[in-house]
């Protein structure tokens, strides 16, 4: 019975970031998805198996990440933008898939700057070679929405320190890493390379609700 055209947008992303979580989460109950299944072949038929009815509309998940990440008005020139950090949010339920979160209007930029910080901390790592070359893994999620992010590398090191330095109660851990990335995003750029992890995509174990 919600009325969507009443909520402003960080309303709308709190409340169709959650709903997607909850549909992801529904739609593996009902379909008895087992733990450790692989889901890559059917990804695009589990983004549509089942929907919600949201003031008189039916959103399945598809169409609720489209929703989310449909490009707004940039504050130069009147660009198109995408908040990057709703990629580290949306969940689809696989073993490199982003935590199941609760979103909330009054804490969203927290919230979705904690969400990124904790699949950075979890699937980033600087490695360094003998010949002085420095690798950054990081997950497939840069590689797969590239043009979300920052084309640069540099800059894409920043965007990951500064949400690693600016999480709620950043561990100490999280703040070695970013001195890291920011030391790396000031090398050469031909001594610096990207690895991508490769993207599990088996299901996650997931309680049932209470």
């Amino acid at each position: 019975m919600v009325d969507i055209s009443l909520l402003f947008r960080r309303a709308e992303v709190a409340f169709f970031l959650n709903l997607h979580n909850a549909l992801m989460l529904h739609t593996h109950m009902h379909r008895g998805t087992a733990t450790g299944e692989p889901l890559r072949s059917i990804k695009t038929r589990l983004l549509k198996l089942h929907q919600y009815r949201v003031g008189g509309q039916f959103y399945h998940m598809e169409t609720m990440q489209q929703r989310l990440l449909k490009s707004r008005p940039g504050a130069r020139g009147g660009s198109g933008v995408v908040e990057p950090r709703l990629h580290f949010a949306l969940s689809l339920g696989c073993m490199s898939s982003p935590d199941v979160r609760v979103y909330t209007v009054e804490n969203l930029d927290d919230e979705l700057t904690a969400a990124a910080a904790a699949l950075c901390m979890r699937d980033v790592q600087v490695v360094y070679g003998p010949s002085g070359t420095q690798t950054v893994v990081m997950p497939k999620i840069f590689k797969w929405f590239a043009r979300d992010f920052s084309d640069d590398k540099q800059s894409l090191f920043k965007f990951i320190a500064d949400n690693l330095d600016q999480a709620p109660g950043s561990s100490a851990n999280a703040h070695e890493l970013a001195l890291e990335l920011r030391a790396v995003a000031q090398a050469k750029r031909d001594g610096v390379r990207i690895k991508y992890r490769d993207f599990d995509w088996r299901k996650r174990a997931y309680g049932r609700p209470p």
